[in-house]
């Protein structure tokens, strides 16, 4: 599969990382998983039992996603940009989940500000987790402590709403 530039696209290929990932995350939540791409993470997350509403802007790939997964029925794609839609429709009918995702470089922190800004919002469900992997100097950046060179606004709107763990 080709990846698309202008995306960062970068896709999840070890099974096992996958699973670890999987394991960090409540049995009795809905996972709401930022681009699922090929569907490694999403298969991990349903073979571990979860729930899972995928949001994916990439049309190629909901083709392939449809296709994948067209008899889980605990699986839900949504073809939408994460930065653009509507929560309160993203998460109808729930009052708590979780996120979960493999973030591209250039948008991790725009899209941990849009999820963070949903928390604040009183219309949202609670978000309890978030499990996401991205680069790491972008998981420096959001688990730097106040004082550090790495320390700056995603560190402390992490820190406002909960604790940061380097996780893998």
């Amino acid at each position: 599969m080709r990846t698309k530039k202008a995306l960062g696209q970068f896709f999840l290929k070890d099974e096992s990382i996958a699973r670890e990932i999987a394991q960090f995350l409540p049995e009795d939540k809905l996972v709401i998983e930022i681009g699922p791409g090929d569907g490694a993470l999403t298969t991990a997350l349903l073979d571990a039992g979860l729930k899972v509403r995928g949001v994916e802007l990439d049309r190629d790939l909901i083709r392939g996603l449809k296709r994948k997964f067209k008899n889980r029925k605990e699986f839900q794609l949504v073809a939408e940009n994460i930065l653009n839609m509507d929560w309160k429709e993203l998460v109808e009918n729930e009052n708590e989940i979780v996120i979960a995702g493999n973030l591209p470089y250039h948008l991790a922190s725009s899209i941990l500000f849009k999820v963070m800004d949903q928390v604040r919002s009183s219309n949202s469900p609670f978000i309890s987790q978030i499990v996401v992997m991205v680069q790491h100097e972008v998981a420096e950046r959001i688990t730097a402590v106040e004082g550090s060179r790495t320390y700056g606004a995603i560190s402390l709107l992490t820190r406002y709403h909960g604790d940061a763990d380097y996780l893998l």
